[in-house]
């Protein structure tokens, strides 16, 4: 009896250790391996896998597609204030590891979201020191180009490039290339020996080298800083478009607004001016002008400082000048 209930407890303890020992990592995830509670360098992958029964624990992580806005503002050489507005689609990368261990473990949404954007901020910035506003928006997707070999890249096109071999830099023109034949400076291009490109030719050259660009994208296989540092593969940054900060639309918005009234008043007062060469007093010219440009209006003659008023005194002024 005693024997029979010593093999059971045997038994009971053999299923409970077999029990822990396997565990299965469901598709499209892997597991983080923790040993009494600290992360050890063990990655578990999709699949029925083993672990240190009732010692090791497994934090189980996505490897689905996660997609983030990461809008970001920057300031252009001729001081106008740009939004880049665009997603980042990207997965945790189990094989992305510091110190023999998985780097994603100890990065939240919010780090990466901000990374990124202080990356965009970074690069957009640089650029905006020496380009301006418009240069932004017609090369948006040299921009979109650029940004993606950053985030995807070990290394960017332009900094590999070789002007001697490149096909598009021995076609190159300065008599018709725009910055070269404007004659303050050289456009940067063709660029020999492996040698960086200028700063002030990167988005023409993103612009002129696409099809290459696209074909280093393509064949990506190692790792670009961003995604080192924070353990992810990125698949995909898409730019939704490049627009004019709310400020620098509020600024816009009010200027324009300035130059309408100066238009109406100058129209006005020419309107005024006509009107009292017909003989009409100066108020009475301002009242015709209001009314003919807009109809709806229906003026009486009412002023503190007489027929004339404040607008009056002006037109008042401006004929008396004309007549000497």
């Amino acid at each position: 009896m005693i024997l029979i209930l010593i093999i059971s407890v045997l038994l009971v303890l053999v299923g409970l250790l077999l029990s822990d020992f396997f565990i299965e990592i469901p598709a499209y995830h892997f597991g983080v391996v923790e040993r009494f509670g600290k992360r050890i360098d063990t990655i578990l992958y999709e699949g029925l896998r083993t672990k240190l029964p009732f010692i090791d624990s497994v934090e189980l992580i996505s490897t689905e597609l996660v997609e983030i806005d990461v809008p970001a503002n920057f300031t252009t050489q001729d001081k106008l204030q740009l939004t880049c507005n665009g997603s980042l689609q990207y997965r945790p990368d189990p094989l992305v590891k510091r110190k023999g261990k998985c780097v994603f473990v100890e990065m939240s949404e919010e780090i990466i979201k901000s990374g990124i954007e202080d990356t965009i901020k970074a690069k957009m910035g640089a650029l905006g020191g020496i380009k301006f506003g418009e240069d932004f928006i017609t090369l948006r997707h040299a921009i979109s180009d650029m940004l993606n070999c950053f985030f995807r890249l070990e290394e960017p096109p332009h900094k590999k490039h070789d002007g001697k071999t490149c096909e598009i830099c021995n076609a190159h023109d300065e008599k018709t290339c725009k910055i070269c034949s404007a004659g303050k400076k050289k456009c940067g291009l063709p660029v020999s020996n492996g040698a960086n490109i200028d700063a002030s030719a990167l988005l023409d050259f993103y612009s002129t080298h696409w099809v290459a660009v696209k074909d280093a994208l393509k064949s990506a296989t190692s790792a670009s800083e961003v995604e080192e540092r924070y353990g992810i593969d990125i698949e995909y940054y898409a730019l939704a478009s490049i627009d004019f900060s709310k400020a620098t639309m509020e600024a816009f918005e009010k200027q324009k607004q300035a130059d309408a009234k100066a238009g109406a008043f100058d129209r006005k007062i020419e309107m005024a001016k006509k009107a009292q060469a017909l003989g009409a007093s100066a108020q009475v010219a301002l009242n015709a002008a209001d009314i003919s440009l807009d109809p709806s209006v229906n003026k009486k003659v009412v002023s503190v400082e007489g027929e004339a008023g404040i607008l009056g005194g002006i037109l008042e002024a401006i004929g008396k000048g004309g007549s000497k």
